[in-house]
């Protein structure tokens, strides 16, 4: 029996840039060509575990410019750029409508500050009341550290065999799996496969 679901954002609910070329079209956006893509890239890897948990994505602006000398204005509005490139994944809607029928539900998500209010504003989101909130960027703490997941499972108020967690990412699941969760990997490249997969799998566990 399942009585709760938690649901990844980035690359579950929503397209971001997983398995995409949209990382490339950011990194082009923000002034970066040729060899200075990869080591930006590394840059933004390095800072990603402080804007997971708070950084105003506007503070990288400096560093940026001083780093690959680039020339962004330092009011670039680098989150509207970001979250501009993430799409609607319609697909899923059917299957979290169903899923909250016969559940509670939840999202538990890597954000960064301000970027959950950004996806709301564009309107890609589900049009699904949930019930708990997890914003890595509000509570300080991120997947796939253990303890986001002690938050969830606490918020959840239901044994861990009873919370089934989705997402895009596989590092993402081997904690929580660990701790006695049910899990399912999303497969943005196969969306369509993917859905129908996971409701096959919901209606295999929620009974």
């Amino acid at each position: 029996m399942i009585p709760f679901v938690y649901f990844d954002v980035g690359g579950t609910l929503m397209k971001d840039f997983s398995k995409t070329d949209k990382w490339h079209q950011f990194v082009q956006s923000v002034g970066i060509s040729g060899e200075n893509e990869k080591n930006f890239t590394q840059f933004w890897t390095q800072s990603e575990k402080e804007l997971s948990v708070g950084r105003e994505m506007s503070t990288m602006i400096p560093e940026i410019n001083k780093l690959f000398s680039t020339f962004l204005p330092l009011d670039y509005n680098l989150l509207r750029e970001f979250t501009d490139r993430f799409e609607m994944n319609k697909i899923i809607w059917p299957i979290v409508a169903e899923i909250r029928q016969k559940c509670r539900v939840g999202l538990l998500t890597n954000m960064y500050a301000h970027m959950l209010d950004a996806i709301y504003q564009r309107g890609i989101m589900p049009p699904t009341k949930w019930d708990i909130i997890i914003d890595s960027s509000i509570v300080r703490c991120a997947k796939p550290g253990k303890e986001i997941y002690e938050l969830a499972q606490e918020k959840a108020g239901v044994p861990n065999e009873e919370i089934l967690f989705i997402d895009n990412t596989e590092k993402n699941l081997a904690v929580p799996r660990d701790m006695g969760w049910q899990t399912f990997l999303y497969d943005p490249a196969q969306a369509e496969l993917s859905a129908k997969q996971l409701q096959e799998y919901f209606n295999s566990v929620v009974m």
